[in-house]
Formats: structure tokens, C-alpha cells, sequence
């Protein structure tokens, strides 16, 4: 049995996930993230959700009752002390999971995808003016396409090998000695 009781309530403006310790006046709260537009007209704190048919407000039930239940599945698993214990891990694992995700993501890319990605940031870049450097990555890009293999290998398979037989690949190619490539 935890001694951690969970409750949604308004904070200092913030809507927040109180952790309280039973048995003390020891309090922590957590700020919701997430919620799309709500409707603090309609919250019911009984029901510890939004009491509409607004899709928002629906939406929004699902992501507290996500929240909720990734909570208290910690509180189950672990014992903790105060609230701060409990959001400190809560926090500590969603970032894990985020890292791992990009981490993931960022190994399944190809090379192909990758060198289009730059393109694509040189091309129409966010914080800064468009620039022509792209140019030299375009033509590498063409040439890895008429290669076709290493193109198409992801980004973490990439090594110096790969780009030793493209190097040759590129000197077969109508005899060319490496100037102008």
C-alpha cells in the first residue's frame, strides 16, 4: 500500500498532480504538460477529470489518465518517500524513454535520408539565411543514387570502408582519375 495519494488540482495558476504523503502535510506538485485548450469551467475534481463532449476536453481526460496510470504503475513498482521522489523518477524515465526513442530513430536513417536532411536544412534553414552550400552535397547525392548500395545502408552501418569502394566506384566510371569528381 503506497502512502503517496494522487490528486489534480489548480496551483499558483498551474494545473498540477498533487502527491501527498498520508498521514502528513507534506505536499509536492507536478505541472500537467500536454493539455490541448482547457476548460477549467468544466472541471470536476470529485471526478477528477473534464466533465464536457468537447473533443478537447476528452483529449485532454485521456492524457491525465495517461499520466495518472504511468504514476501510479511507479508507485506500485517502488517505494517512495515524498512526492518529490516520485516525480524526480517519473521525470528521469520519460527522458530515457525520449533519448531512446531519438537514439532510435537517428539509427534507422540511411544514408541517403541523411544527406537529403542536410540538403534540406542548408536549403531552408531555421534560424539563419538560405545557402548555396548545398550544392556539393547534391551532386554526392546523385552519385551515391547512381551507385545505389550504399545509399540505401543505414546511417550507423556507414564506415570508412563504404566509402573506400564508392571512391573506386567513382574512378571506374568513365575512366576518370579523381579531378572534377
Amino acid at each position: 500500500m503506497s502512502r503517496i495519494s494522487l490528486k489534480f488540482a489548480n496551483k499558483d495558476g498551474r494545473f498540477c498532480l498533487c502527491a501527498h504523503v498520508k498521514g502528513t502535510g507534506v505536499r509536492h506538485y507536478k505541472t500537467v504538460e500536454g493539455l490541448k485548450n482547457p476548460n477549467f469551467a468544466k472541471w470536476n475534481p470529485d471526478a477528477q477529470m473534464f466533465i464536457s463532449r468537447v473533443q478537447t476536453d476528452l483529449e485532454n481526460n485521456i492524457i491525465l489518465q495517461d499520466l495518472l496510470s504511468q504514476i501510479e504503475q511507479l508507485l506500485d513498482e517502488y517505494d517512495f518517500n515524498s512526492g518529490k521522489e516520485l516525480f524526480a523518477m517519473f521525470d528521469s524515465l520519460r527522458k530515457e524513454k525520449a533519448e531512446a526513442a531519438i537514439l532510435k530513430e537517428k539509427q534507422e536513417i540511411t544514408l541517403g535520408e541523411f544527406i537529403k536532411e542536410v540538403i534540406e536544412e542548408l536549403r531552408h534553414p531555421v534560424k539563419r539565411k538560405p545557402s548555396s552550400n548545398f550544392q556539393p552535397y547534391t551532386t554526392l547525392l546523385h552519385k551515391l543514387e547512381r551507385e545505389g548500395t550504399i545509399i540505401k545502408t543505414t546511417i550507423s552501418k556507414v564506415n570508412r570502408h563504404s566509402f573506400v569502394q564508392f571512391s573506386e566506384w567513382i574512378l571506374r566510371q568513365k575512366g576518370l582519375k579523381g579531378s572534377g569528381n
